[in-house]
Formats: structure tokens, C-alpha cells, sequence
């Protein structure tokens, strides 16, 4: 199979742009876990800072939950 097209490796924009793919998937669930953790000790009463200095969120972030 013919794999180069126009100065391009098809194979290796194909590669690159799944491991692309994949890190931002990953950002976009560690960022939804954060939130969750942020949410639950919200609900328990925590403080906010301790909340953000915890998960990395900032105060605003925290209070919008």
C-alpha cells in the first residue's frame, strides 16, 4: 500500500493524530474528575480554598459547582 501522499506520511498523520486524540481525552477526564472530587467535598462542607489549593480549580470554578 502506497502510504505517501503529496510530501505526506499518511501512516504517521494517521499516528500522531490518534496520540493527539488521545491526550485530550485524557486532559478532558482528569479535568471532569477534578470537578467531581471538587462537587463531593463542596457538598461535605469543605472550604473552598482547600478545595482549590486540592484539586488545582480555582474558587470560582469551585463555587459554580
Amino acid at each position: 500500500m502506497f502510504s505517501f501522499i503529496d510530501g505526506y506520511d499518511v501512516q504517521e498523520t494517521r499516528r500522531v493524530s490518534e496520540k493527539k486524540g488521545k491526550l485530550a481525552g485524557m486532559r478532558a477526564g482528569e479535568k471532569k474528575g477534578k470537578r467531581e472530587v471538587a462537587r463531593k467535598l463542596k457538598g461535605e462542607g469543605l472550604d473552598v480554598d482547600l478545595i482549590a489549593k486540592a484539586t488545582g480549580l480555582t474558587n470560582k470554578a469551585i463555587e459554580k459547582l
